[in-house]
């Protein structure tokens, strides 16, 4: 399983989103909703779907899928097409490499364990540890693997009038610029 993980109810729900970002949707199609004080995402699994009024039997069930998803995850091939760079974002992104002098980037994808996300740019020129190589557009993107599955079908923009990357991911509420 990724990075030797396999999750289960007493990790904090934070944790399980750190090594699944996917694992949001499947809180959400089991009825978890992250809200009350006392709810909280370092809480544990188990105490956040009780407090959700899940049961032990639903609990498993989100376990399983979880971790049928890390399986996924690990199962990822190197050149498999995650996102899309519309031709103007890609533009943009060529002017950075060149200024940086470097030949690619990295794209990653942090949760704060509930819903809000952020897309964080670095650059580089080879894959470290578990990252997956994308090449679109003539650009090399590196990823780590478990973002994947949040990645899938993202497509990067660029705004012009606002100056930034626009990242319109199926995967999240809401769009992001950075």
């Amino acid at each position: 399983m990724l990075f030797g993980k396999k999750i289960n109810k007493d990790m904090s729900i934070s944790e399980i989103v750190s090594i699944c970002p996917g694992a949001n949707s499947i809180f959400s199609k089991h009825g978890i909703k992250f809200i009350g004080k006392d709810l909280s995402p370092l809480e544990s699994l188990e105490i956040v779907a009780k407090g959700n009024d899940l049961g032990d039997e639903q609990i498993k069930e989100m376990i399983k899928k979880i971790n049928e998803e890390i399986k996924k995850q690990d199962k990822v091939g190197k050149n498999e097409k995650v996102i899309e760079v519309t031709d103007k974002a890609a533009e943009e992104l060529k002017k950075i490499l060149v200024k940086k002098g470097k030949k690619a980037f990295r794209l990653k994808l942090a949760s704060d364990g509930c819903a809000l996300y952020t897309y964080d740019f670095d650059f580089g020129t080879k894959a470290i540890g578990e990252e997956i190589e994308n090449n679109v557009k003539g650009i090399r993107i590196f990823m780590p693997r478990k973002n994947v599955p949040m990645l899938k079908g993202t497509v990067i923009d660029y705004d012009e009038q606002r100056g930034g990357f626009v990242f319109n991911n199926p995967n999240v509420r809401e769009d992001n610029i950075s």
